[in-house]
């Protein structure tokens, strides 16, 4: 039998890290930009409605917001086109290893009909 090739460092926690940290900042960006209620202590302080409605008008801000998102996004995409890469990797070892099963099974099942052939002629 043949020894399987020493496996590298699985990615996958490396990239559940990264999608942990992208999911926080897409949190704490939605918080910034969402509106309290009015029942909200801070709704009802002026400079917190300045403050945002400066925010939300402020086109420097606007721009960086769009750029955080883009790099997010783009961060996102070669993530899952990696894991995507790591799964189609696993699938065809997978593909491999069943084969081998299945060699490995008729290759069993062909011993056990030629046993019970043996045992059923010493019998006699």
């Amino acid at each position: 039998m043949s020894t399987p090739p020493p496996s590298s460092p699985k990615p996958t926690k490396q990239f559940a890290s990264i999608l942990h940290s992208l999911e926080r900042r897409s949190h704490s960006r939605a918080q910034s930009l969402s509106v309290l209620p009015p029942s909200s202590p801070a709704a009802a302080d002026p400079a917190w409605r300045r403050q945002k409605a400066h925010s939300l008008t402020d086109p420097d801000l606007t721009v960086a917001f769009l750029n955080e998102l883009e790099n997010d996004l783009a961060l996102a995409a070669e993530v899952g086109q990696a894991l995507l890469k790591e799964k189609n990797e696993l699938d065809k070892k997978l593909g491999g290893l069943e084969a081998a099963n299945a060699g490995l099974l008729g290759r069993m099942t062909g011993a056990v009909k030629q046993t019970s052939q043996l045992q059923r002629v010493s019998v006699k």
